[in-house]
């Protein structure tokens, strides 16, 4: 029991510090409040969100799919994946929540969780992570925008009964590296996927995670790690009626095992775990028909892996869930939020100039609507 409690922690522990990119951690934070979340999840983009020069550059998932020269399962569901990755740097504006479950398999009542934020809008950015085993329950966020950035370390509570967190992001530096770099966009290639996802099966690209190996790589998609069995494309459409592509596959273990592409990179998302061993990696995917952007990643993963001389086996469940409203894609509300709930250094800490563009991109958003219940949606 104690090989899964270590995993558990260090789970999570590194997984703050290899996303987020924060160290170092506060303590005197003053009072936790219970945040409520209200982000329109599974909402589609609207027309018009690629914008200027990335409009001409949108790739059409639709025609990936009924291309026939693609001659497998397995290549049509990992181009479309991988150019839906493409469509998230291009279009103007989206957010994402993502759920993250850890259960071993011996005590599921030893358990791990964790829920993080990404939102975009423009080259602007705003994250946050949350995490728990009960021993281990942090905080962190980081904004970065137009040419500097904010960040914060808490610790958390987590009611494990109502799944609620509570947490005060009240501490506030300005890491002086950061100031008068403006922001730019990644550019379009397989690495994305992997790099704000933590999508862990290697789909291809020239660039390499951790050491892994570089030699027989080449730009663009591989799709020799899928079980060309198990691919299934279908279209669907969400509780309004917009049509979605939903891609479920499996990775072949063996050739995920071989692979230390995947290896480093699902360490690298969940820990420094050592001698990792997949028994089972499947995922499911929403692509937007239209948009050709992501409306859901999903993934369960059944491994054992190593800590120092401690070894176990866990459940790993991720979701993601993404929206593209107004409210829930503006990094100036989410800035806006956090002053208003923690600290309003959140505004103060930025320059004059950043403050009055704050202030502007604010006054430009549109009155909050109704939306469809997420739960619905989901489906």
């Amino acid at each position: 029991m104690k090989a899964l409690k270590i995993i558990l922690i260090v789970i999570f522990s590194i997984l703050l510090v290899a996303s987020c990119g924060l160290i170092g951690y506060g303590v005197l934070q003053g009072p936790k409040q219970e945040i409520e979340d209200d982000s329109a999840l599974y909402t589609p983009p609207a027309d018009g969100l690629f914008l200027g020069e990335y409009a001409a550059q949108k790739v059409n998932v639709a025609a990936i799919k009924e291309d026939n020269k693609i001659s497998s399962a397995s290549e049509r569901a990992a181009t479309m994946v991988i150019n839906a990755s493409y469509n998230n740097i291009y279009i103007n504006q989206f957010f994402y929540k993502a759920n993250v479950n850890v259960v071993p398999t011996a005590n599921s009542n030893k358990f791990a969780v964790s829920e993080y934020y990404r939102a975009k809008n423009g080259a602007n950015m705003f994250y946050q992570t949350l995490a728990y085993t009960g021993d281990f329950n942090i905080g962190q966020a980081r904004i970065d925008y137009i040419d500097q950035r904010l960040e914060s370390n808490c610790d958390v509570e987590y009611d494990t009964v109502n799944k609620k967190w509570s947490y005060n992001f009240s501490l506030v530096s300005r890491p002086d590296k950061n100031n008068g770099k403006v922001l730019t966009l990644p550019d379009a290639t397989p690495y994305n996927i992997f790099s704000w996802y933590d999508f862990p099966l290697d789909l291809g690209g020239l660039k390499v995670c951790e050491n892994a190996p570089t030699a027989g790589r080449v730009e663009g998609v591989d799709a020799s790690l899928i079980d060309e069995k198990t691919v299934s494309i279908e279209e669907k459409v969400d509780a309004d009626g917009i049509a979605y592509y939903r891609v479920s596959f499996k990775a072949i273990i063996e050739k995920a095992q071989a692979s230390k592409e995947t290896i480093d990179r699902f360490a690298s998302s969940f820990s420094s775990l050592k001698n990792v061993e997949f028994s089972e990696l499947n995922f499911e995917i929403d692509i937007w028909k239209d948009a050709g952007v992501f409306r859901k990643i999903e993934f369960d993963a059944r491994v054992t892996a190593s800590i120092s001389n401690d070894r176990g086996e866990v459940n790993i469940n991720k979701v993601l869930a993404f929206s593209y409203d107004d409210h829930d894609c503006s990094v100036a509300e989410h800035i806006k939020t956090f002053a208003d709930k923690f600290t309003d250094k959140w505004i103060t800490k930025f320059s004059e100039k950043n403050r009055a563009k704050l202030e502007e991109e604010l006054a430009a958003l549109p009155a909050k609507e109704e939306t469809t219940d997420d739960a619905e949606k989901a489906q």
